[in-house]
């Protein structure tokens, strides 16, 4: 089988959440953190033959880009990438030592507030960050509207977006270094579970569920 540019994008998203990933039977890629507060989930146009754990996914990326438009066999204890008559072989890892979501993982969603972000307010997002060295992305309402707010602790420098109209009562912290999610257009949901779920309508854009600091609070 070929993998496509597209599930090759995904597997680089997924390896700055984690470089540990298992291909399961099928065409549903996911992945969990070591910390377990990022999840993510695609469907992917790639279908996977059989399970093979990748104890690093970052050297697998390697062997791909470096094989462009290459062959790529699953077997039983190993995937071969071949091109033009060479070929290397990647050895599974032991599903022991590699942390992955259970398959058929899914978490319940409660749709305690959403709101929408563009592919250009993600790209924000982050840059705000590294300019003003934010450690938080901080969501909450303020005067009848919820306002997401990227800054400095002395709030010297801050960027700031109003998401909408909003009744209700939170402040919610998310992590900037779990802020790990590919810059395309998303609701955003945010759970009294004390998470934001991020869905996008493009294609072969994973969803993700980010686990708030634990600092936050939402009524």
């Amino acid at each position: 089988m070929k993998i496509s540019k597209d599930t090759i994008n995904v597997l680089k998203n997924f390896a700055q959440i984690s470089n540990n990933l298992r291909f399961d039977p099928g065409n549903v890629l996911t992945t969990i953190s070591p910390q377990q507060n990022i999840f993510a989930r695609c469907t992917v146009p790639d279908t996977f033959p059989q399970t093979a754990c990748i104890y690093n996914l970052n050297s697998l990326l390697e062997l791909l880009s470096i094989m462009e438009n290459q062959d790529v066999e699953f077997s039983e204890r190993q995937l071969s990438i071949s091109k033009d008559g060479g070929r290397f072989d990647y050895t599974y890892a032991d599903p022991s030592v590699i942390i992955a979501p259970p398959p058929g993982k899914s978490i319940e969603l409660d749709k305690h507030y959403q709101f929408a972000l563009t592919a250009a307010d993600v790209i924000m997002i982050n840059k705000a960050a590294g300019i003003s060295g934010a450690e938080q992305i901080v969501i909450r309402t303020e005067d009848g509207s919820a306002v997401l707010t990227v800054g400095d602790k002395a709030r010297s420098m801050a960027h700031s977006k109003t998401l909408g109209a909003c009744k209700k009562t939170f402040n919610a912290a998310l992590n900037v270094e779990n802020f790990k999610v590919m810059p395309e257009a998303y609701t955003v949901t945010l759970s009294k579970k004390k998470f934001l779920h991020f869905k996008s309508e493009a294609q072969n854009v994973p969803e993700y569920w980010l686990a708030l600091d634990p600092s936050s609070t939402i009524e």
